[in-house]
């Protein structure tokens, strides 16, 4: 028998429920900057949600909450409906566009999870082109053999993958290796690390033909020294969307 679920825990998924019935979630898009092709639409799908009382919580925090009221699911459905709808739009704009749609582990554990994505496809008559699907590497570890079924799957369809929250255990690169997804998002322990431990990351990943994404990026010296490493996304507070007043092209640092 099952413990009784306390108090605060029912309030988060009464909540949580309320926001996925009644579409009180907010798609968001986190810029992402492509460091070879810096005028290219590139985006991270996330959402937030405005509570009755104006505060605001972000995806960081509803990914969490989901998990905690075994919501993940849904809240894994609702982006990447959303996200389609926002590649197809994207794609009429600019076919080289990019956009990340972060997916859980009940995701990448469900055998009908591609085949639900190739229908959704064929229903919005849509390409895959520029899609990538990011699953987080602690949901990946749990169970290589679904993950590797999942992955092997997406790339036959013509989907790419990313692997979030990629750090500097041994094991992350052989994972990378064995899955074969083209990026990884690195973790915020990895990238504010030690000098030389980015770099040396960046170039195993390139070795592999891995594009990698740094996502905590709040000012100009951060681009100038991870371009100059061979960072090919960047993400973050200082990125913003590129239009004819922005300028990225940063003069490279000298090390």
């Amino acid at each position: 028998m099952s413990k009784p679920l306390p108090e605060q825990n029912i309030r988060l998924l009464k909540l949580m429920k309320q926001a996925l019935e009644q579409d009180l979630l907010r798609p968001s898009y986190k810029p992402l900057l492509q460091v070879r092709f810096p005028t290219r639409k590139s985006f991270q799908l996330g959402c937030d949600l405005q509570t009755g009382t104006g505060q605001l919580i972000p995806y960081s925090s509803l990914e969490k909450l989901a998990r905690l009221t075994q919501t993940s699911g849904e809240l894994d459905r609702w982006l990447l409906e959303q996200g389609l709808e926002a590649l197809k739009r994207l794609h009429r704009e600019e076919a080289e566009s990019l956009l990340v749609i972060p997916q859980s582990a009940t995701a990448l554990s469900d055998p009908e999870y591609p085949r639900r994505l190739e229908r959704q496809k064929e229903l919005r008559e849509l390409s895959f082109r520029g899609l990538v699907i990011a699953f987080r590497l602690s949901a990946i570890s749990k169970d290589l053999k679904q993950a590797n079924r999942c992955f092997s799957e997406l790339h036959e369809m013509g989907v790419e993958t990313m692997i979030e929250g990629f750090n500097h255990h041994p094991a992350a690169l052989k994972i990378l290796r064995a899955l074969g997804s083209r990026y990884v998002s690195v973790s915020e322990s990895l990238q504010k690390g030690e000098d030389g431990v980015v770099e040396h990351r960046i170039k195993a990943c390139h070795r592999l033909g891995v594009r990698i994404l740094l996502p905590e990026i709040n000012g100009p010296d951060e681009v100038n020294l991870h371009w100059s490493a061979g960072a090919d996304l960047l993400a973050g507070n200082y990125i913003q969307p590129p239009t004819r007043d922005i300028d990225f092209r940063f003069p490279p640092v000298i090390i």
